[in-house]
């Protein structure tokens, strides 16, 4: 607004202070300068099926957390991620992801984390790791450290029983990139995209044996691999139709490219997930959830 001390400037028939003068509110201001500040947050990625052996960080700092000291024997709960075959001195960790990630989160030299898929299980990861994809293993994650705007938090064992994202009835007002989300969830359906009756590759690639205790082989040129999530779907299930296949890393960018979307189950052994809105509390799941040794309660952490 750009006003005369005597009254406003006349341009025209154009004489209102209560408007902006557009050529002067883009000029330049002498010795004055702005910038974008986006900050980020110190979190974990995920690369599936990936990790890094024999790297692992031996302080005493994460004593406490080792299946050596916690348990004396593999059995239940945390306990249940010690194998017969640790040897004393192993630096294996008995605990669930947001532990694992809480522990390398505070140590300087700790870069990732190999991840058990299905067992509280963890190593952490020194300097050696650093920019490194990791070597392959059906059984694993890595976790990476690095600073982004979106975080996630894990809560294991658990799911979102109610208030899935339906992909089938994006908003009438959405941005460029929430509607390419929304393309890429109908495009990911499991139900539309995979036939459950069908292998989707052969049968040397496929899960074995026991649902926690199963060994994968992974090839990942075989191009129907994300279809290996709908293997136990219906397609006449209403609630199957929420399901998406993909592996978690890409479950995080749908749904932090979605503004509705608040949360995510993961399967642990599948590229399988459903998306969820917040809950009518606000939190990501309006404080139902429920328990399933299978899936695991992803939450979006916002940038503070």
């Amino acid at each position: 607004r750009r006003c005369a001390a005597d009254g406003p400037v006349v341009k025209g028939n154009l004489a209102d202070c209560t408007l902006c003068d557009a050529l002067v509110f883009e000029a330049p201001v002498p010795d004055m300068a702005s910038s974008a500040n986006c900050p980020t947050q110190s979190c974990f990625s995920t690369i599936t099926g990936r990790f890094c052996p024999l790297e692992h960080i031996t302080t005493t700092d994460i004593d406490n957390a080792r299946c050596s000291r916690r348990c004396d024997a593999t059995g239940a709960g945390l306990c249940s991620g010690m194998l017969e075959d640790d040897p004393p001195d192993s630096f294996a960790l008995c605990a669930f992801r947001d532990e694992c990630e809480r522990l390398c989160a505070g140590l300087e030299d700790c870069v990732s984390v190999d991840m058990h898929k299905t067992k509280p299980r963890c190593f952490l990861n020194g300097p050696a790791c650093r920019g490194v994809e990791g070597e392959r293993h059906g059984m694993y994650n890595l976790l990476v450290k690095e600073g982004r705007r979106t975080c996630w938090s894990t809560e294991a064992r658990t799911f979102c029983p109610e208030n899935n994202l339906d992909h089938t009835d994006p908003p009438m007002s959405q941005n460029s990139v929430e509607a390419a989300a929304f393309a890429a969830l109908r495009q990911h359906q499991c139900t539309v995209k995979c036939d459950p009756k069908r292998p989707v590759c052969p049968p040397s690639m496929q899960s074995t044996g026991d649902a926690l205790n199963v060994r994968v082989v992974v090839n990942e040129d075989c191009q129907d691999r994300y279809c290996t999530g709908s293997s136990d779907l219906e397609m006449d299930n209403p609630d199957d139709r929420f399901a998406i296949c993909l592996p978690r890393d890409q479950c995080e960018a749908l749904c932090a490219d979605l503004s509705q979307c608040a949360s995510f189950d993961m399967h642990l052994t599948k590229p399988r997930c459903y998306l969820n809105l917040a809950g009518t509390s606000g939190d990501a799941c309006g404080g139902n959830t429920r328990d399933d040794n299978l899936y695991e309660l992803v939450t979006k952490v916002a940038p503070p």
